[in-house]
């Protein structure tokens, strides 16, 4: 997910952005229940990121759930920096500040 960009790029993506690629990453062949495993679902609109509920068991999931970034309101473009500044090479705390 992170090869191909400069750790600074995602400073400049656009949340959506962000997100796609966030999805494509996560569920590589769409979206799939981690409760059941159906891939009926349909999405839940009106929030910064979307919330999927399964059709088959109802259950609802967001895009980071299960996540390091749950329950973060951090915008996903500087946990896509951070996340690429760690993976790229060693860095301080103070460097990530």
């Amino acid at each position: 997910m992170f090869a191909n960009e400069p750790a600074l790029g995602f400073l400049d993506y656009p949340e959506q952005k962000c997100a796609d690629l966030l999805m494509q990453a996560r569920w590589p062949g769409g979206f799939r229940c981690p409760g059941c495993g159906s891939a009926a679902h349909y999405r839940i609109s009106g929030r910064r990121l979307p919330l999927f509920a399964c059709a088959s068991c109802r259950r609802q999931c967001s895009l980071i759930s299960g996540t390091v970034m749950e329950r973060s309101r951090v915008p996903l473009r500087k946990w896509f920096t951070a996340i690429a500044l760690i993976s790229s090479r060693p860095i301080s705390a103070a460097a990530l500040a």
